[in-house]
């Protein structure tokens, strides 16, 4: 059952707010994806080492708000852990990828949420 209430406004604009910054990470790391040489340090790949996923958090956060119920909730505590696992895991891919660059890269660049 939908209810309307005053959270819809603020999950709307924080929902499209993940949604903008999960859709500029994949354009920013598309063209290098396969191919890279090198760790990718530019653009949002210098605020978090996985901006695409920082912003379906992001998006998440402003779905429950808009759709205001418990079990949609819950459904994204667990779709979040699942972002911060699936996260995780890319990581040693990515350790093994580019060795010590990468590690240097993870001391530098938090995962999901960046330094003020």
């Amino acid at each position: 059952e939908f209810r309307f209430t005053i959270l819809i406004y603020p999950g709307i604009l924080i929902g499209i707010a993940g949604l903008l910054i999960a859709y500029k990470g994949l354009i920013e790391i598309k063209p290098n994806l396969l191919k890279a040489g090198e760790v990718y340090k530019k653009g949002l790949y210098s605020r978090v080492r996985h901006p695409v996923y920082s912003g379906l958090i992001i998006a998440l956060i402003g779905l429950s708000l808009f759709v205001y119920s418990l079990i949609f909730l819950v459904y994204s505590v667990v779709a979040v852990l699942m972002l911060i696992w699936l996260a995780s895991y890319e990581e040693k891919h990515l350790i093994r990828r580019f060795g010590k660059k990468y590690l240097k890269y993870r001391t530098e660049v938090p995962m999901l949420i960046p330094r003020l």
